[in-house]
């Protein structure tokens, strides 16, 4: 029983260390949930890689595992072979290659009772132990080096060479490099990744898509490759593939690498807009946007545009609480993507959020402003006529009528049986309540004015702690200055709290 809640131990910090993936790669060496290993003691797998290799001796194999020369695991020109004679009704391998995955590489029992199993593998050095019936981790007695796990007992360790170990009798070449100009190319259509190292599973994780390890999956070639096509707009972007669903690597062919804070590397790219593999000239750097292809307000709306590719499109800004699914834009028929959005007249910042994670400026804007993370936030200035439309103009809205003057006094927000009551205490012609409960949105929980020139609503909440601030004439954000509970709002300024039990 001890040993069977360990591994479910170490199934479940394997499983939290790795969800969604690493933001910037697995840590070099990776391998598994934790040093020394999570898994059952005497057993159990370890970081081999930071531990001193320790050769194997005839005391250290188990009593009459002596194998015949070539029978055991071994390198051949199609990967590693691996085999299990030590009996079970299942086996699986597990390493430093899958995470120490007990179920991600099952081996097939044989016609001779044997369980064996060939498994591309990148050249490399990597420790590993069979898994008999799930829960039985087990030394290759047929391994030529051994490591400590740290409890007491071994780990296998197979040295992949790149070359063929069972070929005859000559020393099969060591495996070729990728050919100058095999790396990630650019093209007219988009950036083709192709990764040549092996394995079941193959994705493409990176700045461009969040680091999402099944977002980007490669398709497997003729050739034993994976290659994807990914449309990105210009710039500057980290990368590596995901083999497997936990394997993460650098692509090889790249002109460039950055660290990624783990001590290992991830891949780079510089998406120039110009299809790198246009014959024979260069091809011209992509068109900027002509002139009035921006956000242009006419006299139905703002229509905003994004021409930079992506399979999904939001507008995201200060008119939506910053939503990233609200306001979805259309895909036109020239490929660029569209929204005719009602904006009252204001200054609004915004960006695009292109496939649900990479948040973009807007080229053709007018205007920008630091989004407060190194980068711009695009802006939208409303006049409220159609500036962009028909030749006929729209006129402006006549101004709103001065807000009539406040009696009332602010009162912090107040928990009832109908739910809780907030109050804002100042001229306004309109104030929303916008927060956490309701996605940040301006428009969603209006107040209304009572005769003392207060605003309030009554707003069921569920009980926990919730962050909110008013929205004042539709493009002001206000505190609840009655309420003096606050935290930061993480882009320096406040949010106002209130508590339901």
């Amino acid at each position: 029983m001890k040993r069977s809640l360990l591994l479910l131990a170490s199934l479940a910090v394997l499983l939290s260390g790795c969800a969604g993936g690493w933001r910037h790669g697995p840590p070099a060496g990776y391998a598994g949930p934790g040093t020394p290993a999570t898994l059952v003691p005497g057993g159990a797998p370890e970081a081999a890689a930071a531990a001193p290799a320790v050769a194997a001796t005839p005391a250290a194999r188990p009593a009459g595992a002596a194998k015949a020369a070539g029978a055991g695991t071994a390198e051949t020109k199609d990967g590693v072979r691996f085999v299990w004679t030590g009996g079970g009704g299942s086996v699986a391998v597990a390493g430093e290659f899958n995470a120490w995955s007990p179920t991600a590489d099952a081996m097939q029992k044989q016609a001779d009772g044997s369980f064996a199993l060939l498994k591309p593998l990148a050249p490399g050095r990597y420790a590993y132990k069979f898994v008999v019936d799930g829960t039985n981790w087990k030394e290759d007695p047929t391994a030529a080096e051994f490591v400590d796990d740290g409890f007491g007992g071994k780990n296998s360790v197979i040295v992949v060479t790149g070359a063929a170990a069972a070929a005859p009798p000559a020393t099969a070449p060591a495996a070729a490099k990728p050919a100058a100009g095999a790396g990630p190319r650019e093209t007219a259509d988009g950036v083709r990744f192709v990764w040549t190292g092996g394995g079941g599973t193959v994705n493409l994780a990176g700045e461009f898509n969040g680091w999402s390890t099944s977002e980007d999956p490669l398709a497997k070639q003729a050739d034993g490759s994976f290659a994807i096509l990914k449309k990105l707009a210009p710039g500057r972007y980290a990368y590596k593939f995901v083999v497997d669903g936990t394997n993460w690597k650098e692509d090889p062919t790249a002109a460039e690498f950055v660290d990624d804070g783990f001590g290992g590397k991830n891949s780079v790219i510089v998406v120039t807009g110009a299809a790198a593999a246009a014959p024979p000239a260069a091809a011209p750097a992509a068109a900027k946007p002509a002139a009035g292809a921006g956000p242009r307000e006419t006299a139905d709306g703002v229509r905003f545009v994004w021409t930079g590719g992506g399979g999904t499109v939001n507008l995201a800004g200060e008119f939506n609480g910053w939503s990233t699914s609200e306001d979805p834009l259309a895909k036109q028929a020239d490929g660029s993507f569209a929204i005719l959005k009602k904006l009252a007249p204001g200054r609004y910042a915004y960006k695009f959020v292109v496939d649900g994670t990479s948040w973009k400026e807007d080229p053709t804007a007018a205007e920008f402003v630091d989004d407060g993370f190194g980068g711009k936030n695009s802006v939208i200035v409303v006049a409220g006529a159609a500036g962009g439309g028909a030749p006929q103009t729209v006129s402006a809205p006549a101004a709103p009528a001065a807000p009539a003057p406040v009696t009332g006094k602010a009162k912090p927000p107040a928990a009832g049986p109908d739910g809780v009551t907030f109050t804002f205490a100042q001229p306004a012609t309109s104030v929303h309540l916008a927060g956490d409960f309701n996605g940040w949105s301006t428009t969603t929980d209006p107040l209304t004015r009572q005769a003392d020139g207060t605003w309030t609503i009554t707003k069921k909440l569920p009980a926990g702690t919730h962050a909110y601030r008013f929205v004042v004439n539709g493009t002001t954000w206000k505190l609840d200055d009655a309420n003096p509970d606050s935290r930061d709002d993480g882009f320096g300024g406040k949010n106002s709290i209130v508590t339901v039990k």
